[in-house]
Order: C-alpha cells, then sequence, then structure tokens
C-alpha cells in the first residue's frame, strides 16, 4: 500500500492521508478541502505569487513576500501572463522579522520551504509566529515529479550543518546542483550559469524531498519542535502537511 517504509515514529501523527487521484472527483480541490478543515481565524500566508490558497471568507489572510509587486514582476518573468498576490508586508519568510510572536492562528507556506535556504530555522520562526495550537499549512514538491527528478534529496544532516554554521557554506553547491541537473547545462556552462543565478539571488528549490525523506523530515521537526502532525496528503506533484503547534 505504501510507497516507502513508514519509520517507527508514525504514532506522532492523529492521521496520515495518501490520496489517490481516483478520490478527488470533486468540485473542492484537495487544498481547498484541507484549507476549509483547518484554516481559521486570522494569519500569514507566505510566497503565495500566482497561487494563494483559497480560505473561508470569515479567515483574514495577510500576505507576506521578501519583494514587493513590482520587483516580484522583474523576479519571475515566466509569471509575468498571470496575476501576481499583491504582498501585504515585505519581509524575509525565513526570518519573519516583522512579525510579532504568538500572534498568528495559522501559517501557509505553499511551495516555499524547498526555496528557504535554512529550513530548520524557518521553521523556528513558524513556531515562534503561531499561537498554542495554531496551524501551519505547508506543501512541498515532490522531487520525483518536477524538474527536481534527477537531484539527491537533501539529507538531514545537511539540513543541520545549514542550521548550525549558516547556509553561506553549502550556497554555491544549490546553484551548480541547480544549473548541472536541472537547467541541464554542461560542463563548459554550468559555473557561468551558476554564477548569474547567484549575482541575481534567484529562488532556486534550494532543497528537495521525495516522499519517504520528507515523512522523515516531517518526523524529525515533530520531534524537535513543538509540532504536531495532524495529515499529510500526497497528491499530484506535491506533498502537504498539517502541522498544530503544541
Amino acid at each position: 500500500m505504501f510507497p516507502f517504509n513508514i519509520p517507527a515514529w508514525h504514532h506522532l501523527t492523529s492521521s496520515i492521508l495518501l490520496i489517490t487521484e481516483n478520490l478527488f472527483l470533486k468540485k473542492v480541490s484537495i487544498r481547498e478541502q484541507l484549507s476549509f478543515t483547518y484554516i481559521k481565524g486570522a494569519g500569514i500566508e507566505i510566497g503565495a505569487l500566482n497561487r494563494p490558497l483559497p480560505v473561508f471568507h470569515c479567515s483574514i489572510v495577510t500576505y507576506i513576500d521578501r519583494l514587493s509587486l513590482d520587483d516580484l514582476q522583474k523576479h519571475y518573468p515566466e509569471l509575468k501572463s498571470v496575476p501576481l498576490t499583491v504582498p501585504d508586508i515585505i519581509d524575509d519568510g525565513e526570518q519573519l522579522a516583522r512579525i510579532r510572536d504568538d500572534c498568528c492562528d495559522f501559517v501557509i507556506a505553499n511551495h516555499f520551504l524547498e526555496h528557504c535556504e535554512d529550513p530548520l530555522m524557518t521553521l523556528k520562526s513558524f513556531s515562534r509566529v503561531l499561537k498554542t495550537n495554531g496551524i501551519l499549512y505547508l506543501a512541498v514538491p515532490n522531487k520525483e515529479k518536477t524538474f527536481d527528478r534527477m537531484r539527491e534529496v537533501t539529507t538531514w544532516e545537511h539540513f543541520e550543518q545549514d542550521y548550525i554554521t549558516g547556509p553561506d557554506i553549502s550556497r554555491s553547491e544549490h546553484y551548480l546542483d541547480f544549473s548541472r541537473l536541472v537547467m541541464n547545462n554542461s560542463d563548459e556552462t554550468c559555473y557561468q550559469e551558476a554564477k548569474k543565478l547567484a549575482e541575481n539571488k534567484y529562488s532556486i528549490h534550494f532543497h528537495v524531498w521525495d516522499g519517504g525523506s520528507f515523512l522523515d523530515f516531517l518526523g524529525r521537526i515533530c520531534r524537535s519542535e513543538p509540532f504536531h502532525l495532524l495529515s499529510l496528503v500526497y497528491h499530484a506533484d506535491e506533498m502537504i502537511a498539517i502541522l498544530k503547534r503544541k
């Protein structure tokens, strides 16, 4: 039934949902089903870009991004033909320095964590701004079904290294990996293109997960941070986790 072995810590979850395509023949998407079930009150969404999460009309969402709308349109020319979400607050989503402690009923971070250079620090920031029993709605791409398929999954040891020593040490390695295995640059152009990405601070996928590594990642997070995993859904090219701050 499962495409990978469930680690011994699976008792941490109140439910792990592995849902297949034939269960989604409904008007409401699985993202919306989870949102309408768990997202209530007032909170933030980070990096919504062209795909903000639908929420109940009575919920209040403050949108956060590291760039203004004009700068987002310049940074992502591939999205020029679609409307982007206007940020309410310009802030680094990894730090959330402008958001006070214990003030959010929810934090939404869809396809954001893979762009973070230090995911462990980012999750600590999420924990800091969430109220007790607040909800973290977290989605990441499954590398096996995206342009990251040729890349190796990021190990827990690498996450720890980026947290302990800072991401500066591994940054060039990530850009080279992306240039070689995603952009398919030859050896002659790989370093040059990676340098351009770094100079532009382009928001690549610094880290990647597949189904098993993401499950393991969540288990370790739940052991080290005050989170409890409520639901985990594998759908299409993404994995959606709902966590509650204990």
